[in-house]
């Protein structure tokens, strides 16, 4: 894993609690997914967080 690897990921979780919030006001069950699979590691976090954006875009 290299420094451009572990900024992106820091990057990412510095921006999915934003997104979530996001998302939770137009559906908070997906929210809720999301939020579940990101605090359990279910799926990569690069997935989890172009979902997120892809639900708000």
């Amino acid at each position: 894993m290299n420094f451009h690897h572990i900024k992106k990921l820091a990057e990412y979780n510095g921006q999915l609690p934003k997104l979530i919030s996001e998302i939770s006001k137009k559906d908070v069950q997906k929210a809720i997914v999301l939020l579940e699979d990101w605090a359990n590691h279910k799926r990569p976090l690069k997935e989890i967080y172009d979902e997120a954006r892809g639900e708000l875009a």
